[in-house]
């Protein structure tokens, strides 16, 4: 069964809104072409490499990334991260997220 964030609808009060963590999930991949220079590890049967929870009522997504070889690796996720957070509240209006990168390797 899938996790569901939900949201109220507070600005009409005519219901709620569930969010699977998998439309997170989505955003936060797409969110990445976007961006040059990093590229999300490409999923296999056994291991999803975009992964999202709740936790203390926040949301966590972790990204396995590869990122090009001469980016500053620091500068680029700190972009990556900053970009996610703001595509996911526009999305969503949901703006306690947290995006956890873990740099995999390299690409040329």
């Amino acid at each position: 069964m899938a996790d569901y964030i939900v949201a109220k609808n507070r600005e009409h009060n005519i219901g709620i809104i569930g969010l699977s963590t998998a439309v997170f999930e989505s955003i936060a991949a797409f969110s990445l072409e976007d961006i040059s220079g990093i590229k999300v590890v490409p999923s296999t049967r056994f291991k999803k490499n975009v992964t999202c929870k709740v936790e203390e009522g926040k949301i966590n997504i972790n990204l396995n990334v590869t990122v090009k070889t001469g980016n500053n690796i620091n500068e680029i996720c700190r972009k990556v991260q900053n970009h996610i957070v703001n595509v996911i509240d526009n999305m969503t209006d949901f703006n306690d997220v947290v995006v956890n990168l873990d740099v995999r390797g390299f690409y040329i």
